[in-house]
């Protein structure tokens, strides 16, 4: 699941992720009640809505997570991929990190088979915009749906950036860079 989705996880995760992604699996495999105990698989346990809902929400970031960012309720169309924020405003919406100008959100939308470890990742259009105090909607549709079969994994990604001499840099430290699995099908 982390080796798919690393170009993703650039600027937004924490040194702890493998670790913590590790335990969480560990604990998802668990509701797998197919296969005897020893012999349990992630992939088993994700078949089961608790298995799914223990990946739900899950943050590569420990020290930005999505609602601790993102103030303002998305609305995802799992058929679609497509994420929409309506009305939204970066000065209210948004905790906007010290020095930062800019912002970009984008999302993905992943079918990964366990089993067969084929994956297929499909990125979302990137909004990237001045953070000023207008409102618009954002609407995040994907260029395609992912091939394949196995479990459909639905990302969001917040960045931050700061305009010098009219060229945008990554903020460096990452810290209130988020990636969050926001829905698992």
């Amino acid at each position: 699941l982390r080796d798919s989705v690393r170009g993703l996880m650039a600027y937004a995760s924490d040194k702890r992720v493998t670790s913590r992604l590790t335990q969480l699996m560990s604990h998802i495999l668990k509701h797998d009640s197919i296969n005897f105990r020893g012999r349990r698989i992630p992939e088993q346990g994700l078949t089961t809505s608790d298995g799914r809902e223990l990946l739900k929400g899950f943050n590569f970031n420990n020290t930005s997570v999505l609602g601790s960012v993102l103030f303002k309720q998305w609305t995802l169309n799992s058929g679609t991929g497509v994420i929409s924020i309506a009305d939204f405003n970066p000065m209210e919406h948004l905790a906007v990190p010290e020095g930062a100008t800019h912002f970009s959100m984008c999302g993905a939308v992943e079918m990964i088979d366990f089993n067969s470890r084929i994956c297929d990742v499909r990125l979302t259009n990137v909004v990237n915009s001045l953070i000023t105090n207008v409102t618009a909607p954002i609407t995040l549709t994907p260029v395609a749906l992912p091939a394949g079969t196995g479990i459909k994994l639905f990302y969001l990604k917040i960045e931050f950036f700061q305009m010098v001499n009219t060229m945008q840099y990554q903020l460096r430290n990452g810290m209130f860079n988020v990636l969050s699995i926001i829905e698992v099908v």
